[in-house]
């Protein structure tokens, strides 16, 4: 994952290396995607191992009630952004006592 996060930040624009630049973009979030993924399965398992026996199901289903709550408050964070940004057309997101 880390690996990942650090070409995005290195990576150079287009003008300088030409179609790599997305190229790039693309691998390193293909390497983000894949850190991610290999993680789900171990943590839903050591989930459920360490859940009582007649609890195993609920303790599980927190791994996948978890993802979608941090979807939904990430997609209400964006919005707030958006709604609030400044009018100075450079899209970031400026709190109103700034």
């Amino acid at each position: 994952m880390t690996v990942g996060i650090l070409i995005l930040v290195i990576a150079p624009p287009y003008s300088a290396i030409g179609i790599g630049a997305p190229l790039l973009i693309v691998f390193a979030r293909l390497l983000q995607g894949f850190s991610a993924g290999g993680k789900f399965g171990s943590a839903t398992a050591l989930l459920i191992e360490a859940a009582p026996f007649s609890r195993r199901g609920y303790y599980g289903s927190f791994q996948m009630a978890s993802q979608a709550a941090l979807l939904l408050l990430g997609a209400a964070i964006s919005r707030a952004c958006r709604r609030h940004r400044s009018n100075r057309g450079d899209g970031a997101c400026r709190s109103s006592s700034a």
